[in-house]
């Protein structure tokens, strides 16, 4: 069913109307981003050194990675967030001094930004069109996704979890046709993201091949086959990371070591952390009519969707957690269990306002 769906849904839809659809996210994104450009700077709106995990602090090192380049910055775990601001970059070094009063570093990661948020936009559409049946689905949960909270305050404001975002989407994509050889592929993508990104696509992908392996859909050659592109991606995601690392310490580090330097685990820390995710604001905003909608629709999430984004959702929890994350807390988990919401949500829409009328 779902082969022959897709089959329809390519003959349908020419990769000439998507690439429209595409240049329509670009533009939405670059205009929700418009703000940082001239009207505020994001970089100087919080002091990193006072509130260290303030939503827009660490903005102030993506601007300075854009501008000043890998090996010219000092070591922290910012620095090693590579992809967006060298995405970025070329569109800073083609503007400077010809966009008039507009921030040209900003510009650079708006297009960036820009980009990654158009894309899974687009992948949103595609995978909500396949897994419900309905374009129209497919088409509201991208247009969801523009509109939530964290796009234009945030994803459009000079961070990079744009690209952490599209990478678990595109990695959802992925598995929902079976590619598990793209596994290692999107190792190699998620360690220029950021650390986190390597750990959450390992854990959306064990959780989806350990509900597939318990339903049965592989044979045990299969399976051997899939662990070893799972085990490759890991290979190349974490010795991604401390490649980096290496390029810029001159030192091999353990990447859990990198990991953990995220957060603490001493019980006040915990206990601060959890209080501090009960109060975010950013988490309040960013999942206070997603979070209903979704689950008002979740039957149409497939089962091995559902529960490798539950798993991954709790081990996002965990990591706020430990690094007491506060306000940075709607980030990681909108990037985790955001997309299944959203379509879950636009499929409850949909059906509530009878969106979908025989012809």
């Amino acid at each position: 069913m779902l082969k022959s769906f897709d089959n329809s849904l390519t003959s349908a839809l020419s990769l000439r109307r998507l690439a429209m659809v595409w240049g329509l996210f670009v533009l939405i994104c670059l205009s929700l981003g418009y703000p940082t450009l001239n009207r505020y700077a994001p970089d100087t709106s919080a002091n990193p050194i006072e509130q260290q995990w303030s939503s827009l602090a660490d903005t102030i090192y993506y601007s300075s990675l854009v501008e000043k380049g890998f090996m010219e910055e000092p070591d922290s775990h910012w620095r090693y967030r590579v992809l967006v601001p060298y995405v970025a970059k070329p569109f800073y070094l083609l503007s400077k001094g010809y966009i008039g009063s507009w921030n040209p570093i900003f510009f650079g990661l708006l297009v960036a930004n820009s980009l990654f948020v158009a894309s899974a936009a687009l992948l949103l559409f595609l995978i909500g069109s396949t897994v419900t049946g309905s374009r129209t689905v497919g088409f509201i949960s991208s247009f969801l996704c523009l509109s939530h909270f964290n796009i234009s305050n945030l994803y459009l404001a000079g961070l990079v979890d744009s690209s952490e975002l599209f990478v678990l989407i595109l990695t959802t994509w992925f598995l929902l046709h079976k590619k598990w050889w793209a596994l290692p592929f999107m190792g190699g993508i998620a360690f220029l993201a950021r650390e986190t990104t390597v750990v959450f696509t390992a854990s959306l992908s064990a959780g989806w091949f350990l509900v597939e392996i318990m339903k049965g859909e592989f044979r045990r050659s299969e399976i051997y086959v899939i662990v070893c592109y799972g085990l490759g991606a890991l290979v190349i995601g974490f010795g991604g990371l401390m490649l980096l690392r290496y390029i810029g310490t001159s030192k091999i580090v353990d990447p859990w070591q990198f990991i953990d330097s995220l957060g603490t685990h001493d019980l006040s820390a915990i206990s601060r952390g959890i209080s501090e995710l009960i109060t975010s604001k950013a988490l309040f905003y960013g999942f206070v009519w997603l979070l209903p909608l979704g689950l008002l629709g979740i039957r149409v999430i497939p089962k091995n969707w559902l529960w490798a984004t539950i798993l991954t959702t709790i081990g996002a929890l965990g990591l706020v957690i430990m690094m007491s994350a506060g306000e940075n807390a709607g980030r990681p988990l909108f990037n985790v269990a955001g997309p299944m919401l959203l379509i879950a949500a636009a499929s409850y829409i949909t059906k509530v306002l009878n969106l979908e009328r025989s012809s």
